[in-house]
């Protein structure tokens, strides 16, 4: 509903004015309108200075009608409290009209040289009518008919104007220039005929967001029907993008606001939707930037065919066999996705390049070639999560898997099902060590149970030691040495000589607590591998629970010798020399251990009790703060906190 507010007043010691008879006709003309219901008259008589700007706040209206005198350059004739007139500036009115500039779109000043006023409220309001000269009072009620039975008709406000004029020259016989219009180019209030053009202008852009629409829902399905749904979200992202910005176009260029709408609200709209047409493929580049360099938290096994397009190899399945047994067999995982490439790749190096564009943890790639008495196939299997193979430091090098088979085979498909099932030991391996790295014990064990139960035989790529043994040591880490052990025995029955296996298997004894078993594994570590650091410093740590400390030092020693970068050890032996209450030589140690380890909030912590003990209260509080800006552990930050209080700083 559109406000229409008349205000008027006519002062003592002012010309009389016909402005009843002026109210009366507007009221005519709206009671004879088809659509009244769309307009409410609001009038005011006798209007004082508080009575504007109240009225203004209260009623809200979208065009203002002021029926009065006017001076010309100094400004409108209002009323005071007694009811003689009172001048209002022409910078008031424009500085006034400013306040109620989203609000009000149409000013009409029916009163003598009013132009002045209308040129500055026309800074703010986009449709504003004055008078150049004196209007006489029939002239003024004349404009008023005309103007307001083709608003009520729904015309436009220049129409509407046009009307008004039309209206004094038919009544007084000859031209007016009086009224004049001050009206923005781009600014429209008609009704009916303003909504069929807003209507008309939707239809292409309905038109055509409809066909991007099917079209896009089309390339969604046929992307879901191959398995590829990262594409179908890049795919629905793009068709957003697109949209967004072919929205922003619109309402740039083509859409044009009811009359409704306050043109100040549709210039800014256009600001608005202008910036955003600049920043929406910005931010769109900036964005798929980012994203495509995000480290992927799923483990996704890019698979590429074995087959060559357009060859009859497509009627032996070979990559849709391997990619049933891998997707089916790790459904319960679900952070563990399986991908088609959907080409071949006939090179590793081709096979890295599209493993770190799909930001895949394993590539499966390779190729086959079939005769008619035999068939001879080759397959890879490229690990690219880099710290995986950054933190497994025994991870053997996975060896190409070639065969040579009697054709049979492929055609009865055995070769496919026995490839599908070693590949699939080998990703659930794989999967195995992305948990691992991640110190997440219970679920490392289950990928390795199941990778094992995939497979019986020992194959040339990966043999089984290996999974037996990092199984075992998720199991020692997760507290279950009995388990752990039976694995290392595994493992060293499959491969006697491993010193790796032999070192994790004492440490599991050593946790039980039965240290002399450990030290015999540790011996044999250190026998297999003279200059195995790790052996050194672990059978050291058995002497020292064993009460052996002469032994234990000099295991810590050897350890450091070896590997002077072996930051355990330099903190290992700290205690050993905090026990002994040589806090000078305990201190020294931390240092270096901290010095490779700057996170070790253990180092710090025992740095700061030795620094406690020797009484440097400042070294052990920078210590002890340290700790609770490393440590997240509650109970080792209620350690830290306790410490802190004995030292008077909590």
């Amino acid at each position: 509903m559109k406000k229409i507010l008349i205000l008027s007043a006519n002062p003592i010691n002012t010309n009389k004015l016909r402005l009843d008879e002026e109210v009366r006709e507007i009221r005519a003309a709206l009671e004879r309108a088809q659509n009244r219901e769309a307009f409410e008259l609001i009038t005011r008589e006798a209007i004082r200075i508080d009575d504007l700007r109240r009225t203004l706040l209260d009623n809200k209206p979208q065009i203002v009608h002021f029926s009065g005198h006017g001076t010309g350059t100094d400004g409108l004739v209002l009323e005071n409290t007694s009811g003689e007139p009172q001048i209002v500036s022409t910078e008031s009115l424009e500085h006034l009209f400013e306040l109620f500039k989203e609000q009000v779109e149409c000013v009409l000043l029916n009163a003598c040289y009013s132009e002045i006023q209308a040129e500055a409220i026309f800074q703010y309001i986009d449709c504003v009518i004055g008078m150049t000269q004196p209007i006489q009072d029939d002239s003024a009620i004349y404009f008023s008919k005309g103007f307001y039975d083709a608003l009520f008709a729904e015309r436009s406000y220049v129409d509407a104007f046009k009307f008004g004029q039309n209206n004094i020259n038919l009544n007084k016989s000859s031209p007016s220039n009086i009224p004049v219009l001050k009206i923005r180019h781009n600014f429209r209030n008609s009704f009916n005929n303003n909504q069929r053009t807003t209507q008309s202008s939707l239809t292409k852009p309905s038109v055509s967001t409809a066909v991007v629409l099917v079209l896009s829902t089309g390339l969604v399905g046929f992307f879901i029907s191959l398995g590829d749904t990262e594409l179908v979200t890049k795919v629905t992202l793009s068709v957003c993008i697109v949209f967004l910005w072919l929205l922003c176009a619109y309402f740039y260029w083509y859409w044009k606001p009811p009359a409704a709408k306050p043109s100040k609200q549709y210039r800014r709209l256009r600001r608005l939707v202008l910036v955003g047409m600049v920043a929406i493929p910005i931010l769109t580049a900036i964005g798929g930037y980012v994203w495509h360099n995000l480290p992927t938290k799923d483990i996704i096994v890019l698979l590429a065919d074995f087959e060559s397009s357009g060859s009859e190899q497509k009627n032996y399945r070979v990559t849709h066999n391997i990619f049933e047994a891998l997707y089916n067999s790790t459904k319960k995982y679900p952070d563990v996705k399986i991908k088609r490439l959907n080409k071949a790749i006939t090179e590793q190096e081709n096979a890295l390049l599209e493993g770190k564009k799909h930001k895949a943890t394993i590539v499966i790639w390779g190729n086959y070639g079939a005769t008619e008495q035999a068939v001879q196939l080759s397959a890879y299997f490229e690990v690219l999560r880099t710290e995986v193979l950054r933190t497994i430091e025994e991870l053997p090098e996975i060896k190409p898997l070639g065969r040579t088979a009697a054709v049979s085979e492929l055609k009865s498909f055995k070769l496919q099902a026995n490839l599908s099932k070693e590949m699939l030991y080998l990703s659930l391996f794989t999967v195995g060590l992305t948990r691992y790295t991640a110190n997440d014990w219970d679920r490392a064990i289950a990928s390795f149970t199941d990778a094992l139960k995939n497979i019986k035989e020992p194959i040339l790529a990966l043999d089984q030691t290996i999974v037996y043994f990092y199984r075992g040591t998720s199991y020692s880490k997760n507290g279950e040495y009995d388990r752990a052990i039976n694995d290392f025995n595994q493992a060293l029955k499959l491969n006697p000589k491993d010193a790796v296996a032999y070192n994790n298997r004492g440490l599991s004894y050593s946790d039980k607590g039965d240290y002399d078993r450990a030290i015999n594994d540790f011996n044999q570590a250190i026998k297999l591998n003279p200059n195995y650091a790790l052996a050194y410093n672990s059978r050291g740590l058995s002497y020292f629970k064993k009460g052996e400390y002469d032994r234990a030092i000099n295991d810590y020693n050897q350890a450091i010798k070896l590997n002077r970068n072996y930051a355990n050890a330099y903190y290992i032996r700290g205690n050993f020399y905090y026990n002994k209450g040589e806090y000078d030589r305990a201190i020294n140690d931390y240092n270096q251990a901290i010095k490779l380890n700057p996170k070790d909030a253990d180092a710090y912590y025992k740095r700061g009790i030795a620094y406690k003990n020797k009484g440097s209260k400042d070294k052990a509080q920078e210590n002890f703060k340290k700790v609770l800006e490393l440590n997240d552990d509650k109970e080792y930050r209620q350690k830290a906190e306790k410490e802190l209080r004995e030292l008077g700083i909590l």
